[in-house]
């Protein structure tokens, strides 16, 4: 079920950037998990990898590409580290801090 999740996320971000969405704006809209992963690989910026590449006849030319890899790779550990913790841990962690007065 996780993986159907993953892909589900992936191509919601990839959709948002695809229509061009600013990265900040993507991340702001994404899944608390997604989120998670994102900021497990250093932010927003990290889902574009941009690279120079010097072609044959000496020119550069920038290439970008979707981090797929790296998204896939920070989601799985977020997936993991909640797998290892306790039922109700897990169950604060989906739900979040506490908003508003005290309890």
């Amino acid at each position: 079920m996780a993986s159907f999740s993953l892909a589900v996320e992936w191509n919601f971000i990839r959709l948002l950037i695809n229509i061009g969405k600013p990265l900040e704006a993507v991340y702001a809209n994404a899944t608390p998990k997604s989120k998670a992963a994102i900021e497990r690989m250093g932010g927003p910026d990290k889902l574009i990898i941009k690279e120079l590449h010097t072609l044959g006849d000496g020119t550069k030319s920038e290439f970008q590409a979707y981090n797929y890899p790296g998204f896939r790779e920070a989601y799985w550990q977020i997936v993991k580290s909640r797998r290892a913790l306790p039922t109700a841990e897990q169950n604060i962690l989906a739900i979040g801090p506490k908003q508003g007065g005290t309890n």
